[in-house]
């Protein structure tokens, strides 16, 4: 079984806070055992608080660690154990608005243009999807004001033409979505951190919903099913690299 030392005890990475005694820890948890033995000497209670550790990236990185995309313990242990010291040091407050608007923009250029380029997508959608997967550095989402853009195309597209089933139109969905994202990341909101842990799961859920209907209509560009896990991965090394 593949393990991480972290001070004199071998840890695997799994599913959960803690498990098996505290063999088993989610690579956030690995992280704060690490932070303590490195500051005090003992790897203190499980906890998923690292204060060092950039909100943005740990939602990710919980996200990612309890999906059900791992073949086993030591698949998960082995892809995610260098973010167990890698994410130390990464909080940024001027960075963290840049990181969410990057996962943002993979959500729309990416996840929403996949969707809309189904077969079964209306005309005036599929131009959309199109439009978005072609947009360029210069049409990132970096702010409100441009997601507010995007989601302007959003209801223009809507209106023009529906989808073959309103419960299944992935453009409603997003829209959806983005509207939460949008309306947590506002100032006076609630919670800032809540808000960022609304954006992971809402941006993962839309994934998965379209990864879902991919493969109920046996469909997808050239029959590729979508890979979660890799998207998620990748998206998570783009918004650390981040920056200013």
């Amino acid at each position: 079984m593949k393990t991480i030392l972290i001070g004199n005890r071998h840890v695997s990475l799994g599913k959960g806070l803690c498990s098996d005694g505290g063999q088993q820890l989610c690579v956030v948890a690995a992280a704060a055992a690490l932070r303590s033995f490195q500051r005090t000497g003992k790897l203190g209670s499980p906890t998923s608080h690292v204060p060092c550790v950039c909100p943005m990236l740990r939602a990710i990185l919980i996200y990612v660690n309890d999906g059900p995309w791992w073949r086993n313990q030591d698949d998960r242990t082995e892809t995610l154990g260098p973010w167990v010291s890698g994410m130390f040091g990464t909080r940024d407050p001027k960075k963290l608005m840049q990181r969410v608007f990057k996962l943002i923009d993979g959500a729309v250029r990416q996840d929403a243009a996949d969707a809309l380029q189904s077969e079964h997508a209306h005309p005036a959608l599929s131009y959309l999807g199109r439009e978005w997967a072609s947009w360029g550095d210069d049409r990132e989402i970096v702010d409100a004001a441009s997601m507010d853009k995007a989601m302007v195309g959003m209801v223009l597209a809507d209106s023009a033409g529906a989808w073959p089933e309103a419960d299944l139109n992935p453009l409603r969905v997003i829209r959806t979505r983005l509207t939460r994202i949008h309306d947590a990341l506002q100032p006076g909101a609630e919670s800032m951190l809540g808000g960022i842990r609304a954006l992971v799961g809402e941006i993962g859920g839309n994934v998965a919903d379209i990864a879902e209907r991919a493969r109920s209509y046996c469909t997808w560009r050239e029959g590729e099913p979508i890979d979660v896990r890799g998207r998620f991965l990748a998206r998570l090394a783009s918004v650390y690299e981040v920056t200013l």
